[in-house]
């Protein structure tokens, strides 16, 4: 039974993958990335080559975010530093190319993010977000991401653009969740207290503890092909959801 104690919040925040959006893998991508990786580097290196590391720092940077997980205060990766796991054993000058340029380090990890991950929106979070719009309640998004320009062109290409009150992305402020940071930071983006905050998540070890750790009003775990993450002792939802319109039964 869905169940969340307490009077209608203020406002809602919301993860993006699992949770407004689905998550689709597109194996294909990393032959898209490896070209533009290659077009960058001046053709130096096969592109075979380049799509095989861009797959070995790709499951590097998996293992670095579950480890991020672990800490109190986790940051996100820099641009750089993701391409770093990828051309660690390169030669000096196509090493150079990756890594000496910020900006194009920027715009290769938006390739990556939109080549080898979908995240077309469930087809409840438009009907959704504008009845929280209706009923007063401010929202923001809060995503742990690697580009967030990417993320904000699938809004666009979803039409979700400018239902947020807020979008705060871990690659633009520097931490992800569950650092209690970057949910207060959206708190305060939407003019909200944390105690009449609720955070609608997908991960026990992201979402839900991030949420606790922010002293939010409630935390609510949406279930998600993905799983629910790793369990956190001492950590539960104050509800459970199956889908985006759900949330609104809480509401009532």
């Amino acid at each position: 039974m869905i169940t969340a104690s307490g009077p209608r919040p203020q406002a809602v925040l919301f993860d993006f993958g699992g949770v407004i959006a689905d998550i689709v893998h597109d194996d294909d991508g990393f032959t898209v990335v490896a070209e533009e990786v290659v077009r960058h580097i001046g053709g130096a290196l096969p592109i075979a080559d380049v799509e095989a590391d861009i797959r070995a720092g790709a499951r590097a940077y998996e293992s670095w975010k579950q480890s991020q997980s672990r800490r109190i205060h986790p940051r996100e990766i820099t641009y750089t530093e993701f391409w770093e796991l990828v051309c660690c054993d390169w030669p000096e000058a196509p090493r150079r190319a990756l890594l000496e340029n910020a900006a194009a380090a920027a715009r290769l990890c938006e390739c990556f993010e939109t080549a080898t991950l979908h995240r077309p929106a469930k087809p409840e979070s438009r009907d959704l977000l504008l009845a929280l719009r209706t009923r007063g309640v401010r929202t923001a998004l809060v995503s742990n991401c690697l580009a967030a320009e990417a993320a904000r062109r699938q809004l666009r290409a979803d039409r979700l653009t400018g239902l947020f009150d807020a979008e705060i992305y871990s690659d633009e402020v520097g931490i992800r969740k569950p650092d209690p940071e970057i949910m207060l930071t959206a708190v305060r983006a939407v003019g909200a207290a944390p105690e009449a905050t609720w955070f609608v998540g997908d991960k026990y070890n992201r979402d839900i503890l991030g949420a606790r750790r922010a002293g939010l009003g409630a935390a609510v775990l949406m279930s998600s092909p993905g799983g629910p993450g790793t369990p956190v002792r001492g950590i539960a939802a104050d509800a459970e959801i199956a889908s985006p319109i759900e949330l609104l039964a809480l509401l009532q």
